[in-house]
Order: C-alpha cells, then sequence, then structure tokens
C-alpha cells in the first residue's frame, strides 16, 4: 500500500527561491507542494485553512515575519511543522525559531540531502530540531555568553526589533539619526549579524526584545 505523500507549504518571498524548492521537492515521489506564500499573513492563513504537514519557511517576509508566523502555526496547528529555510544563520535567528516552535533550521546553502531529512525528521515527530551542518558548525563556535552591549546599544537594538525605522530611532532617543546608524553598525559588528531580519531574531531569542508574539501578529 502507498504511502500517503507529505504535504508541504512554501513560503517565501522571492520567487526564484520557491521555484528552486518545487523543482527540487518534484523529483521526490512522496512529497507534494499544496501551497506557495509570498509574506508571513498568507503563510498563516494558508496553513490554516490546508493543514500542511510540514511549512518551509523564510525569516525575512513581508507583513509579518516567519519567527512570529512560525509561532501562529504551531499555536494554531500543532500538528503542521515548520522548518526554517533561511539565509540568516546566526545564534539568534536560531534560538529564535526554535523558541517559536521550529522542527528544524536549514540555509539556503543547504545541500538537497539535508533538506529532505529536515523535512523527514519534521514528520518523523522525533525528538530534538533538525539543525543543518552549517548550522551546527556554527553553534558549537559560538561563544555561550551574550556580547556585551552599552545600554544605548540596548536601546537602539529594541527598537530595531519593535519595526522602528532609523529615522524614526533618532527622535525616540533624542540622537540624530546618523548617531543610530553608528549603533546599529556596531550592534551588527559586536553580534555578528549583518541584517536588521537578523537583529530582531536576536533580540527575541535573547529576551532583549518581549514580544507577545500572537498579539504582534493581529495587530499587523
Amino acid at each position: 500500500m502507498q504511502r500517503p505523500k507529505i504535504s508541504l507549504l512554501i513560503a517565501d518571498d522571492h520567487a526564484v527561491v520557491r521555484e528552486g524548492l518545487r523543482a527540487l521537492l518534484a523529483t521526490d515521489s512522496r512529497m507534494t507542494i499544496i501551497a506557495e506564500a509570498v509574506d508571513g499573513k498568507q503563510a498563516i492563513e494558508l496553513a490554516s485553512q490546508l493543514k500542511p504537514q510540514v511549512v518551509l519557511m523564510d525569516i525575512s517576509l513581508p507583513i509579518i515575519n516567519g519567527i512570529e508566523a512560525t509561532h501562529e502555526i504551531t499555536r494554531k496547528n500543532p500538528a503542521s511543522k515548520v522548518v526554517i529555510f533561511s539565509t540568516a544563520s546566526d545564534r539568534g535567528s536560531v534560538e529564535a525559531a526554535l523558541q517559536c516552535g521550529a522542527s528544524g533550521f536549514l540555509t539556503k546553502s543547504s545541500p538537497s540531502d539535508e533538506i529532505f531529512a529536515a523535512i523527514r525528521h519534521a514528520v518523523s515527530n522525533s525528538k530534538g530540531p533538525f539543525l543543518c551542518r552549517a548550522v551546527q558548525d556554527q553553534q558549537a563556535t559560538a561563544p555561550a555568553s551574550k556580547k556585551h552591549l552599552s545600554p544605548r546599544e540596548s536601546q537602539v537594538l529594541y527598537l530595531i526589533a519593535q519595526g522602528y525605522a532609523n529615522k524614526c530611532i533618532g527622535p525616540e532617543l533624542g540622537i540624530s539619526t546618523k548617531t543610530v546608524e553608528k549603533h546599529r553598525d556596531s550592534l551588527m559588528k559586536k553580534l555578528n549579524i549583518h541584517s536588521v531580519a537578523g537583529l530582531t531574531s536576536y533580540a527575541i531569542g535573547e529576551g532583549v526584545l518581549q514580544l507577545d508574539l500572537a498579539h504582534a501578529a493581529q495587530r499587523r
């Protein structure tokens, strides 16, 4: 008797990524893509309607980011497993994703065997998350303690994670936009994070941002 196919939802705002995943997953007859989402809000809605077994989720999604979307999907549909598939692989992003219920974490440079393995791991209900080799290596070499941030850097990080643009952070803190940019660059250098999405994920993962993800998703 033939086993049912693993149903998949792809959530990524880049068509070329979705096309690449579609072509790759089509090579495995045990998997089927039932829907694609271009932003976090759509991913939550489609996951609720279609209840895919696995969602391949980018972190840097418009409207609602992948971290918040992961939290909403795993909260509303525990049977749907989320595997992060992202360019971001810093410690903060990984920890935030796992805290929000992700069953695995892949980078977009992960080889095909890891992608298939992560999907199978998610549906098997195996204990512990699936981490690609690149993330495992990075986690092994990352410092265990937090980097020391100045009070001002912590304030800037908090507001970045809240979605404030540099030009809006300045008036909030009584500093110039140029000074905000310097603090942001310092944060990225200290934390070895190179994107705003990565800083947001770090803030959530490290508890800098005490964000009620469910309420945040509802506000958007």
